[in-house]
């Protein structure tokens, strides 16, 4: 009992914990010395990670110096700031340049007539038009006359029939516009103009004292380039052609810029012969840029063999067939496979017997092809024209040729009776450049106005000039020029000028079949949209060029009660970017959705100015409307429309549709200019739209500010300030790297502790290597004259750090830029080149040395990580057996304590009663004491006890 005693209280008396803690004392040191070891690999790595990180930033450096870039940085001055300025980037030659602005770029304004309030005075019902294009009257430019070869700038010298004569300097003009201006503005008694391919100039002052004379200066050839070197004794000079077009033309050049719409990768046109086997040619002229191209394509094309020759003569394209004839088959061209050929080209025209003469591809200076009109309908049957002014004068024009706008002006405005009379009408363009006016001077009331078709022609009914009324003029309305067509460009036909995006909308017809359209991103013309269009919908709609010339149109053909309808897709801006999105009208009994290149502001009889120009701003169009007040007593305010683009992209045409706003163009939109070199009589001239020209020579861009008098010098110089900053910034990264390596390798004798990398393998390959780098002597090339670092200012200190001085450097790449350039970096030997490469060696994320070593490092600690979290597992599951056994052990013994504690009550209890037997309980009693009172009958003798 005395041994349990002493076990139960050996137990008792400790902490299980700190039993089970000493039994595992062991394995737990085991555990802390692979966790001190993995902190120190830890330690290892992110010192690794910072030698990195410092090799990284010595990278950046070393790579800025080993971009050829860094030799080809450049400076530009102007001599004339005021003017222009420049700016050079990679790619400029060092030099001195010269440039002049001839004209700055501007933005388009209107202005209409005066109004007396904004508010209540009202406009009239009616509608204005804002659109793009459509002018009747265009600028030629003068690089185009000549067939290509443009006009040799210079001055010229006229002299009027008074005999007064000036000099007229042509140097800067650009336009055939300019020329004519230059002229009129001489202070002269002349007057030019241009007329078809030519130019005449016009004496005014009646007299003839002297020849009308044109003559080039100083050995020029203006005016021999003009057409207009004469002397004649007469009072109009009629200069010779200057301008039709020929095989150099480009065919964006070509039918008043209505471009040619190719097929892609199938023929476009076939070429109807007149032999009896009926044959036809199909040609692909995809690819052709200039009318050379699409001549030589028809010559060359496949079947041709000399069956049909193509030509160019007198600013036609002309088509002879060689066959001999005999056939049933005119000659004729016809468009294939959806392509839109024949008529831009001109070819829309009837054969006379084995030959077919085109129309003209050009109208003539400053004009337009009347084919054009009528949204491309032109003239329907071309005739003689009746005229007869307010004074009963009469006579009659012949435009069965007519072939441009001007043509039919000349004539009006020649047009003389039978016996020589001159009629006094005045035809010009109207005040919205669209259309035009015809107007009677003579005052007189004594006859009404008669303009008309003679026979079955359709001239004057077709301009819209047809009038037999007592009033004294007649305007056509707008003529509604074609500028968009099936070639039309996608980049700029959304609202704003903007490209359409690609993407999906659907339309529906008046029966209800709904039809989803896609514009994939290689749709990139108005042909396209059509093409997609008419084969997504079938019959039910036909998608076509509408009759305003202006855009295309969807017509539903459905025959249904309701109305066509074209919605978005998932949100898509592609309809409304195609401008489908508005209401449908009503046109010959179907329901059509017209699709304009231009901005249709309704006009209702209560318009104020206010309201109109609200309405105007709602429209979100590429311009801004507002009133302007010009201070004047009765009528002040005015409207005023800006673009919101400068330059001729942002032109605006308005057409007020008679509503009378009197709206003028106060600021014409014009692209800056720019002459490039010293030359004037045959000038380098580039346009812009704004003020910027950007790679007006490689790598050199020019921002004008004001028109300049004299060419500006500007001056191209290389600027290598840039190496004495790349090679600072890396002498400054090289130090860092010494000095932060230098303090992770270094062994600290007093308190004995060793830097982490000290010993590193891969540290002391980086620090062997860049110290060879530095002090190495043989880069560039063999016999280059810089190759070493010593030569460009660079020098090691005794700590190992660098101090750089650029004095050196900045003077070798005053005297010899190539030799520093090739010290660092020829392909094979330069600094640069070489070092690059190196450090990749040691950064590179995957094969780099600092990468290797710190994976392996990573293993490591991984491997520890998982060795660790075995034995804490282990650890765990021990701690957890021996505390149960601990605790089971516990309870067995102090159950064992309480049974010894009951025995030994017992005990105690029994020797009580040995010892006191009267204190026992009766039933507990000996057997003897009941005896002594009742003696047995079968035995004598003592009791027993």
């Amino acid at each position: 009992m005395s041994l349990l005693s002493s076990s139960v209280g050996l137990v008792s008396g400790l902490n299980i914990s700190s039993i089970v803690q000493a039994m595992v004392s062991a394995q737990q040191t085991v555990i802390t010395q692979l966790q001190n070891q993995e902190t120190g690999i830890k330690t290892h790595e992110t010192a690794l990670n910072t030698l990195s990180a410092n090799l990284l930033t010595l990278s950046s450096p070393v790579a800025q110096l080993a971009d050829p870039t860094a030799f080809q940085q450049f400076t530009a001055t102007s001599s004339a700031p005021t003017q222009l300025s420049a700016t050079a980037t990679t790619g400029a030659a060092p030099g001195n340049y010269q440039f002049q602005t001839l004209r700055v770029a501007s933005t388009e304004q209107l202005i209409s007539q005066g109004f007396a309030n904004t508010n209540q005075q009202t406009l009239g019902a009616g509608t204005v038009t804002l659109a793009s294009g459509g002018w009747l009257a265009t600028d030629t430019p003068l690089d185009t006359l000549n067939g290509g070869a443009g006009v040799q700038r210079g001055v010229i010298h006229i002299t009027d029939r008074t005999g007064a004569s000036a000099n007229v300097d042509l140097s800067n003009a650009t336009t055939v516009t300019d020329v004519i201006n230059a002229i009129n503005q001489s202070g002269l008694a002349v007057n030019a103009r241009a007329d078809g391919n030519h130019f005449v100039v016009s004496d005014t002052s009646g007299q003839t004292t002297a020849n009308l004379t044109i003559s080039d200066i100083n050995g020029g050839q203006t005016a021999k380039d003009l057409g207009i070197n004469q002397s004649v004794a007469s009072g109009t000079l009629t200069g010779s052609s200057v301008y039709q077009a020929t095989g150099a033309f480009t065919l964006a050049s070509i039918n008043d810029g209505n471009q040619v719409h190719f097929n892609g990768n199938l023929p476009d046109i076939a070429i109807q012969l007149t032999d009896p086997a009926a044959t036809k040619i199909d040609v692909q002229l995809s690819g052709s840029a200039t009318l050379n191209d699409v001549v030589n394509k028809i010559n060359s094309a496949t079947g041709n063999a000399g069956k049909v020759t193509a030509s160019i003569a007198n600013g036609r394209l002309v088509l002879t067939d060689n066959t001999g004839g005999g056939g049933s088959n005119p000659l004729a061209v016809t468009d294939i496979n959806g392509s839109s050929v024949v008529h831009q080209l001109g070819l829309d025209t009837t054969a006379s017997g084995n030959t077919l003469t085109g129309a003209p591809l050009v109208a003539g200076m400053n004009t337009v092809l009347l084919r054009n009109l009528r949204g491309g309908q032109g003239i329907t049957q071309p005739g003689q024209v009746t005229l007869t002014d307010r004074t009963g004068a009469s006579a009659t024009i012949d435009l069965s040729n007519a072939t441009s706008v001007n043509d039919v002006i000349d004539a009006i405005n020649s047009a003389t009776t039978t016996g020589g009379v001159k009629l006094q009408l005045t035809a010009a363009l109207n005040s919205a450049g669209d259309g035009l006016q015809i107007t009677d001077t003579s005052g007189s009331t004594s006859s009404p106005l008669v303009i008309a078709d003679v026979g079955s022609g359709t001239t004057a009914a077709n301009l819209g000039i047809a009038v037999n009324a007592a009033q004294s003029s007649v305007s056509s309305g707008n003529l509604d020029l074609q500028f968009v067509n099936e070639a039309t460009s996608l980049a700029t036909y959304a609202p704003g000028g903007q490209a359409v995006q690609p993407g999906s909308f659907t339309i529906t017809d008046s029966k209800g079949g709904k039809y989803t359209v896609t514009l994939a991103n290689n749709a990139q013309t108005i042909g396209d949209v059509l093409s997609e269009i008419n084969a997504v919908t079938g019959s039910n709609v036909t998608a076509q060029l509408n009759s305003t010339g202006d855009g295309f149109q969807l017509v539903d053909n459905a025959g249904g009660t309701g109305t066509l309808q074209v919605t978005a897709v998932n949100g898509g801006a592609t309809a409304a970017d195609l401008r489908l999105t508005g209401a449908p009208i009503t046109v010959g009994g179907k329901s059509v959705i017209d699709s304009r290149n231009a901005t249709i502001v309704s006009v209702a009889a209560t318009d104020t100015l206010s309201s109109l120009v609200t309405k105007l701003n709602a429209t979100g169009a590429g311009f801004s409307a507002s009133i302007v007040n010009d201070g004047s007593t009765f009528a002040p305010n005015r409207l005023l429309i800006s673009a919101n683009k400068s330059g001729s992209a942002g032109r605006i045409l308005v057409d007020d549709g008679g509503l009378g706003l009197g709206v003028a163009e106060q600021s014409q939109g014009q692209d800056a200019l720019l002459r490039v070199g010293g030359s004037t009589s045959n000038p380098f001239l580039l346009t812009s739209s704004t003020n910027h020209f950007s790679s007006v020579m490689p790598g050199l861009s020019v921002d004008v500010s004001n028109i300049g008098t004299t060419p500006a010098q500007v001056q191209v110089a290389q600027n290598t300030s840039n190496i004495a900053t790349y090679l600072q910034s890396f002498v400054t990264s090289y130090n860092s790297f010494v000095t932060q390596t230098a303090a992770q390798t270094s062994y600290n004798t007093t308190t004995q502790v060793h830097g982490v990398l000290e010993n590193d393998p891969v540290t002391t390959q980086a620090q062997s290597t860049l110290t060879n780098a530095i002090v190495s002597n043989t880069y560039g090339p063999a016999g280059n004259a810089v190759n070493s670092l010593q030569q460009l200012g660079v020098t090691l200190n005794n700590d190992g750090t660098l101090a750089f001085d650029p004095t050196s450097l900045n003077a070798l790449l005053q005297s010899n830029p190539t030799a520093v350039q090739n010290f660092f970096q020829d392909s094979k030997t330069g600094f640069a080149t070489q070092l690059k490469t190196t450090l990749t060696s040691f950064t590179d994320p995957n094969t780099g040395h600092v990468n290797t070593e710190t994976n392996s490092l990573q293993s490591s600690i991984t491997s520890i990580t998982s060795q660790i979290a075995t034995l804490n597992s282990v650890l765990t599951a021990r701690t957890q057996q021996l505390t149960t056994q601990f605790y089971n052990t516990e309870t067995v013994l102090a159950n064992l304590q309480s049974q010894q504690l009951a025995l030994q009550q017992l005990q105690s209890i029994a020797l009580g009663y040995l010892s006191n037997p009267s204190t026992a309980p009766a039933a507990s009693r000996p057997a003897s004491s009941s005896a002594a009172s009742t003696p047995t009958s079968t035995s004598s003798g003592t009791p027993g006890g």
